[in-house]
């Protein structure tokens, strides 16, 4: 092989790669990161491929010159991709405007992003899948010459690929963004065109010019076994996606659902499919089948092996962690380690899985004239299982049969086949095929027998990226033993939930897009995605699911129609039906959060019980772009954004497609948080809302390190009036009361920063958009060295000894309207921030400076917002319980035993919870 030719075959791999990973992401902004979108956008990727190698490869065996075929291809896959960024513009409005004609109908809109992909991924695709054969007719000149050719030419593919991925992953998108990348691709594939011109100018083929027809009756096979051969490559193919299905979710489990950390994995398990490729290059091999047969054999039980380590990879990724923060270890070396994690598990079982298409592919090439044939079609056999393992384990076996049930089909798939292939295998010895399924049981017996449990590890873990410490200096032996760095056992009785062990219950709901975990100890829930907890019941998350709901329905009290991005524990939806809403809506990517929500049904009001409510499992940006509705307030509380698609959620084309849904007056409130964030990479979420809703207010929660940021097209109109009428709802005033808020000024602690202190916190600089979505990647390293911004804390005209909060306008209004705030109220308001530990001592004294120069009023207070108690018999059970609480401490026991009565008879109930409210006039009961 001409090096070239090699060189070109090598570029177009890392072409081909990274324009999949690009249009991954360009069609993730349109029909969305649903695990059944991107399946179909796979899928139809792949099934191009396949196409391009059947079509191709026989017209490569009629062709004089399949070298210039190939340039062909390639300049056209270069322009068609420069192209696509404007092609998809153009397909999207037909989309959109298609599917919310059918939007009440799931099915059709599948269809439709089935459609839709098709129609932009597929011709490119099917090019592709043509450049293999096209190379392989042009160099390969004798049958026997296959298998070492068409390894050598996927062995330079998929290095290619290797290094796409890594550029695109670590370089290209985080620095330049799509379509800089898109560039660098295009680029690629016109240079692989034209280092393949030299071989093109020689149009005489490389084709034997006789044959021998007796070697070839010598060393053919029955036909039978051409057929086996390349059933087996099918369900080789299958295993193939079907491990790589099943190990995405291994590292999400292990090392986070970050981008870095799935392209550390696919750079790998290519790494794998590459070396077994390479090796079949270097060895001569007499017995095709057989080894094809003790290939996927070994496959098998070198994931079976691998088991162990793979159970304590969330392990070995924290002390990398510990030791990267100790040593002062670059996040790159970081990755460098989690990617040699992954060789340890991959590297065996991927090289076997390597070396089936190149012994497949010789085996079947058995005449020079149909070489091209040959190759493409069992190339497109090989992708064909590609597709199906990628369709059936992710959307199938995975929300059905779980990790480990995914794990053991794929793993039985590689048995069966490697078990068809030795029993037709007659040119291997029989004592070497007895040899090879004698051990494989042998294998499977110990598996059996002690590994099976070894995905709990994976499953049941919760908040293991958080450690980034050993034992502290001068610990002790005692100290050091249990702390979780010290042993893989004391990091699970650390990280793992034990199941019915100290009253813990756990539900395990495995689905596509993710594994969710609910676990509940001692009444308390925790809603736990991919090890991350995204919820809870208690504690800081209440606080900031309650306000996440209320904050946004307070400054825009007249709503009446509303969309909740992302369900969670339903504690925000359920406290936001608290309001007098008419219509709510919520868009939940995850079927299976909905289906744990059963574990939260009595914190969140069993909301989705409520009539008014309308749940959709989609991608939010999806659903954004094609819901007919509009609303008064939407509400955004997608996870992390270093979470892999959730940045998509903080890009300024999603906020504008908000801002086109919202109602005129109508808000957006969107959460995100300061912890593990840089301030620039605050200042990068705020300047891309900004860019949407010019006016923004911020209410902080848990000591500032959840934000809740309210945005305007208008200035909001904040009547004060309106915000009292509103506290004293009683289902509104009964959800407070669950976080200790008894009055108005309680609530409005809460507000942070103002709108004209918000923009002094955005200066100038990019913004996060669909096309360069800087956030997800400064994201990740606020992660990795877990520092926490304080801008938003900083800005609080509180600690600035400025006014300008909420709170500072309420003492104005009740100024104007004659009932001043009474010093009670301050202090109730003070024990709320004080008791929930919500803000640092610099706060609380400066709320108390404020209560110095509120003037001493004895008269009763009007209203429960004004700090007046409520009518005991119309109090809802946590309101109940406060105001026993307050009661007693203002030394009122007549009025504390009130409240007692009232809570014991709504415990004596059930209804430690209000009932669902129809109408702004229900009783809290």
């Amino acid at each position: 092989m001409r090096p070239s030719i090699a060189l070109a075959f090598l570029l177009s791999g890392f072409a081909g790669l990274m324009h999949e990973i690009i249009w991954s992401k360009l069609l993730a902004g349109l029909i969305g990161t649903t695990a059944h979108a991107q399946a179909a956008v796979l899928a139809v990727y792949m099934g191009g491929l396949a196409l391009g190698a059947m079509a191709f490869g026989r017209r490569s065996d009629r062709d004089t010159n399949p070298v210039l075929v190939y340039m062909v291809l390639e300049v056209i896959v270069a322009i068609y991709c420069l192209a696509l960024p404007s092609i998809l513009a153009a397909v999207a409005v037909v989309y959109v405007w298609s599917a919310s004609l059918v939007f009440e109908a799931p099915q059709l809109k599948f269809a439709l992003r089935f459609l839709f992909a098709l129609s932009t991924v597929l011709l490119p695709a099917v090019l592709m899948g043509g450049t293999l054969p096209l190379l392989a007719r042009a160099i390969i000149g004798k049958p026997q010459q296959t298998r070492r050719l068409v390894a050598a030419l996927y062995t330079l593919n998929n290095f290619g690929a290797v290094l796409g991925a890594a550029v695109a992953g670590f370089i290209t998108l985080p620095a330049l963004g799509i379509y800089p990348s898109i560039v660098i691709a295009a680029a690629a594939n016109v240079v692989a065109a034209l280092l393949a011109w030299p071989l093109a100018r020689d149009t005489k083929r490389a084709i034997s010019t006789t044959f021998d027809s007796a070697a070839a009756r010598q060393n053919a096979y029955p036909h039978s076994t051409y057929t086996i051969a390349l059933i087996a490559l099918i369900m080789s193919g299958f295993a193939a996606m079907g491990y790589e299905v099943v190990f995405i979710r291994v590292i999400a489990l292990a090392f986070g659902s970050t981008t870095h950390s799935f392209t550390v994995m696919l750079m790998t398990f290519i790494t794998g499919i590459g070396i077994g490729s390479l090796l079949l290059t270097r060895f001569k091999v007499n017995r095709p089948l057989g080894l094809l047969g003790v290939t996927q054999l070994v496959a098998a039980i070198g994931f079976l092996a691998a088991t162990p380590l793979m159970e304590r990879l969330p392990y070995f990724a924290s002390l990398l962690r510990i030791a990267a923060h100790e040593s002062g270890a670059s996040f790159l070396y970081y990755q460098l380690g989690k990617a040699a994690l992954c060789l340890m598990v991959l590297l065996v079982p991927t090289i076997c899985l390597g070396a089936g298409f190149p012994l497949v592919a010789s085996i079947q090439a058995r005449h020079p004239d149909r070489i091209g044939s040959y190759i493409g079609s069992t190339y497109a056999w090989n992708t064909l299982g590609n597709v199906l393992g990628v369709l059936v384990t992710s959307l199938v076996l995975m929300p059905t049969i779980g990790l480990p049930g995914s794990f053991h089909v794929n793993v039985g798939l590689s048995i069966v086949a490697g078990l068809m292939v030795l029993g037709v295998a007659e040119e291997t010895a029989p004592k070497v095929r007895f040899g090879a399924v004698l051990v494989t049981a042998a294998v499977l017996a110990t598996y059996g027998g002690m590994g099976r449990d070894w995905t709990d590890t994976l499953r049941y873990g919760f908040s293991h990226m958080t450690m980034r410490s050993g034992p502290p200096e001068g610990a002790d032996a005692s100290a050091i033993a249990q702390h979780p760095a010290s042993s893989f056992q004391a990091w699970r009785r650390a990280f793992v939930l034990r199941p019915q062990e100290n009253d813990t219950q756990v539900l395990l709901q495995e689905e596509s897009h993710a594994n969710v975990v609910v676990a509940t100890i001692r009444g308390g829930a925790r809603l736990i995605v991919n090890t991350k907890v995204d919820a809870s019941s208690a504690g800081g998350d209440l606080e900031t699911q309650l306000m996440l709901a209320h904050a946004p329905l307070f400054m825009q009290p007249d709503a009446k129609s509303l969309l909740i991005v992302g369900y969670g524990s339903g504690i925000t939806v359920g406290s936001a039906l608290r309001h007098p809403v008419e219509h709510a809506d919520v868009v939940e990517i995850s079927d299976g959060v909905l289906k744990v929500d059963r574990a939260f049904a009595k914190h969140n009001y069993h909301a989705l019980s409520d009539p008014r409510l309308r749940v959709y499992i989609d991608d939010a940006q999806s659903f954004l772009q094609t819901v007919p509705r509009t609303y008064d307030v939407i509400i955004s509380e997608p996870s992390n954004p270093w979470i892999s698609g959730i940045a998509g959620l903080f890009t300024v084309e999603f906020f504008e497609i908000a801002r086109r849904k919202l109602n005129p007056g109508g808000v957006f409130a969107l959460w995100f948080h300061e912890y593990d964030q840089s301030d620039d990479a605050i200042r990068l979420i705020l300047r891309t809302f900004h860019s949407q809703f010019p006016h923004i207010t911020l209410f902080a929660e848990q000591q500032y390190k959840d934000i809740i940021a309210i945005g305007s097209v208008q200035p909001l109109g904040i009547d004060a009036s309106k915000l009292e009428d509103r506290f004293d709802l009683p289902e509104v005033r009964n959800d407070l009361a669950r976080i200790g808020i008894s009055n108005l000024t309680a609530f409005l602690t809460h507000h942070a920063v103002p709108s004209r202190l918000v923009n002094d916190m955005i200066d100038a600089g990019p913004i996060n958009s669909a096309s360069h979505q800087l956030l997800e990647y400064i994201s990740i390293q606020g992660l990795f060295s877990g520092h926490s911004s304080a801008l938003v804390e900083q800005s609080n005209p509180l600690l600035r000894q400025e006014v300008g909060t909420l709170v500072d306008g309420y003492i104005a209004h009740r100024n104007n309207v004659g009932e001043p705030i009474r010093p009670r109220e301050f202090e109730t308001a003070i024990r709320h921030i004080t008791a929930r530990g919500h803000y640092q001592q610099e706060h609380r004294s400066a709320l108390t400076a404020r209560a110095r120069v509120v003037p001493t009023i004895e008269t009763p207070a009007t209203r429960p917002a004004r700090g007046a108690p409520p009518d005991p018999e119309q109090a809802g059970y946590y309101e109940s319980v406060l105001w026993q609480g307050l009661a007693s401490e203002e030394n009122q026991p007549m009025l504390a035993a009130a409240f007692a009565k009232r809570r014991d008879a709504l415990l004596a109930r059930g209804q430690t919870l209000p009932a669902v409210v129809t109408s702004p006039t229900n009783s809290s009961e």
